[in-house]
């Protein structure tokens, strides 16, 4: 087994989140709301499951650590309890390093090897499937996408 230093400082942790949302984020992690997808040197993407599904993201950055969750808080206060629940996650999956997840590098690998007309009905799918996908697509692709729907 190979082992490391925790990717994130808990001490920082709870610095930038504040005690509230520390120990919300400790009870994530302690009651299994986080799944990792992708953890290596630099950060980590996670799922985080409660009453709505989010993704967090969070990495070193310098002696910092800086990220994004899609929930509501994160938008209001720059940093929630998902946010604290993966790094604490990470950190203890992170002990382990043989057993944490490069999802991404998987995938990266993976779509490196499709043909175009593979990635083409992938790439369709996914953003039929999801709006904030197809928004994206939009955006990349210079197509208008109308945000007002007032």
């Amino acid at each position: 087994m190979t082992t490391r230093r925790d990717l994130f400082d808990p001490d920082q942790l709870l610095q930038i989140a504040g005690e509230k949302a520390f120990k919300r984020g400790q009870g994530y992690a302690d009651h299994g709301h986080i799944a990792l997808l992708s953890v290596n040197d630099d950060g980590v993407i996670a799922a985080a499951f409660g009453t709505d599904d989010y993704t967090v993201w969070l990495k070193r950055s310098g002696a910092g650590i800086s990220g994004h969750c899609s929930c509501p808080a994160y938008e209001d206060a720059g940093v929630c309890k998902h946010m604290v629940a993966t790094a604490l996650v990470a950190n203890e999956a992170g002990r382990d390093v043989d057993a944490t997840p490069d999802r991404v590098g998987e995938i990266a690998g993976r779509v490196a090897g499709l043909d175009r007309n593979q990635l083409e009905m992938l790439l369709l799918e996914m953003a039929t499937a999801d709006w904030r996908a197809l928004r994206s697509l939009c955006f990349a692709l210079g197509l208008d996408w109308d945000d007002d729907f007032d």
